[in-house]
């Protein structure tokens, strides 16, 4: 896995980052009206589910794709793998996973100041990529309670050909 440290005033960061930044606006623009799509896609080709609890403040929780994550967060773990689920679970990640056991989603099971009401983050793979396209699940206050689906983050791992992790980019995205 290669760091890369910036300093700002050398030559090419700030284009580089500035079309990096435009590359996760037009997919968060391209993949904003997909939910449902890549909800009933999870959900036909979920085979096995898995539940963890705590692993909260890292990415992902238990399964973060960062090998260093846990190591560098201070006071934070990945969390544990919970055998059975029970009604004193209360589990904080849902993982579903396909039948090549590749991780396709992601429920994070936190409850909101409005109740509970799960982010979803959805997972694809190309032969050297992943990509993680996660949906903020928040109340809007109309007449009667809905729910409104919107990206707020996107996850991008790279691997190498031995399927080790190149790079790790997460893009947290917020509207002003």
């Amino acid at each position: 896995m290669t760091s890369c440290f910036l300093k700002p005033n050398e030559k090419g960061i700030r284009e580089y980052l500035d079309a990096l930044l435009n590359q996760y606006k037009e997919l968060r623009a391209e993949y904003n009206n997909k939910y449902d799509e890549l909800y009933n896609e999870a959900r036909r080709k979920t085979i096995r589910k898995e539940y963890s609890v705590k692993g909260d403040i890292i990415y992902r929780g238990f399964y973060c794709p960062s090998p260093v994550q846990d190591l560098v967060i201070g006071n934070s773990t990945r969390g544990k793998l919970l055998k059975t689920v029970t009604r004193r679970s209360k589990p904080s990640h849902e993982y579903s996973f396909d039948s090549d056991g590749r991780l396709i989603r992601v429920k994070y099971l936190f409850p909101d100041d409005d109740g509970f009401f799960p982010d979803n983050e959805f997972i694809t793979y190309d032969e050297k990529t992943s990509r993680g396209i996660r949906f903020e699940c928040n109340t809007v206050q109309t007449n009667k309670r809905q729910k409104k689906n919107q990206i707020d983050c996107i996850c991008d791992c790279f691997y190498d050909g031995f399927g080790r992790i190149e790079k790790f980019i997460t893009a947290f995205i917020y509207d002003n």
